[in-house]
This record gives structure tokens, C-alpha cells and sequence, in this order.
């Protein structure tokens, strides 16, 4: 479980806890992009 709060838990399989661990470690290096950027790719999927 990755969490605070006892009642809120979620469950992750090994391979999307590396990948979120991975994703905060990028985040944590200044890897990000803009809230712009970040619309723009999601307009793709529309």
C-alpha cells in the first residue's frame, strides 16, 4: 500500500510502483513538463 491514510490505501503491482517510483524520481531531478505541454498531449488522445 502506498499511502497516509489507512482507509484511502491503493494497491500497486511491482511494475507500476517502479514506474511511479521512477516517475517521482524525475519529478524530484526537475524532469517535468508544463501544464501547457501536458494538455497538449492529452488533446491527442481525444
Amino acid at each position: 500500500m502506498l499511502t497516509r491514510e489507512k482507509e484511502a490505501g491503493v494497491s500497486l503491482s511491482a511494475e507500476e510502483l517502479t514506474e511511479l517510483e521512477a516517475g517521482i524520481a524525475e519529478a524530484e531531478r526537475g524532469e517535468t513538463i508544463s501544464g501547457e505541454e501536458l494538455f497538449a498531449r492529452l488533446r491527442r488522445y481525444e
